[in-house]
């Protein structure tokens, strides 16, 4: 398998897993608190690390926005054509490429492109895991988004 096929499964992925905790969210009656604080993380932070890589950050996006759940749904199809924009560009070869960048706090980094598409893919699945615990401690069904579960 091609380097570029397993980042396009793997953003399929992250697609199918966010739209998985907004239903969670919203089967749970979720309007507010930490939750929807960490969805509207994973969706800004998606937005953020696009914008890196196609070289267009723009105004700085925060990275813990304050936003209800239709504009996290709203954000996460925003980044899901974007990203799927950007992977049917994309090569091998462009995959190993390095790109410049700030950080929010304004500090410069050099970073290839599939490292910070891994970082994405981890960083999403790190914070809907934390999703899950919280819905649990709430007595809501948990999220369940593992990528076996997934690619079965």
């Amino acid at each position: 398998m091609k380097l570029i096929d397993q980042q396009i499964k793997q953003f399929a992925h992250i697609h199918w897993a966010d739209n998985e905790a907004v239903r969670a969210l919203k089967e749970a009656g979720i309007t507010g608190g930490k939750p929807l604080s960490l969805l509207g993380h994973i969706a800004a932070a998606e937005k953020v690390w696009l914008g890196r890589i196609n070289g267009s950050e723009g105004a700085p996006y925060p990275v813990w926005p304050e936003i209800g759940l239709a504009e996290c749904e709203r954000l996460l199809a925003e980044n899901k054509q974007g990203y799927d924009d950007l992977l049917g560009r994309l090569t091998d070869e462009r995959l190993t490429e390095t790109i410049e960048y700030r950080t929010s706090m304004g500090t410069e980094f050099r970073t290839s492109v599939i490292d910070i598409l891994t970082h994405v893919f981890l960083h999403g699945s790190y914070h809907r895991g934390q999703i899950a615990m919280l819905l649990r401690n709430e007595g809501a069904d948990p999220l369940i988004t593992d990528y076996i579960l997934f690619v079965r």
